[in-house]
């Protein structure tokens, strides 16, 4: 009990929640998101760039994206991500 307390009441967990409500609404990935897209021809999309693929964001090379269905597409392409679907692994 006492452990619960000290928890809650310390400033550093207020400092964590006001910082928490402060970035929580501020949008941030869609630069990245479109930098990254315009970065793919037709063919890249399709079949991907394989397993060293990178992309340029703001000026630096980055390996992989927060958003794994688009890093899927960027390593093995848009036809992974119909192949590996919830159903389609239930029925193996």
């Amino acid at each position: 009990m006492f452990f619960f307390y000290l928890i809650i009441n310390t400033d550093s967990l207020y400092t964590s929640f006001e910082l928490l409500l402060q970035r929580g609404v501020v949008e941030t990935r869609s630069s990245q998101i479109i930098q990254f897209l315009s970065q793919l021809n037709l063919f890249e999309l399709i079949v991907g760039k394989g397993y060293y693929a990178s992309y340029i964001f703001n000026g630096y090379s980055f390996q992989a994206i927060d958003n794994q269905s688009l890093f899927l597409i960027l390593l093995t392409g848009c036809f992974s991500i119909t192949r590996t679907t919830p159903s389609t692994i239930s029925s193996i």
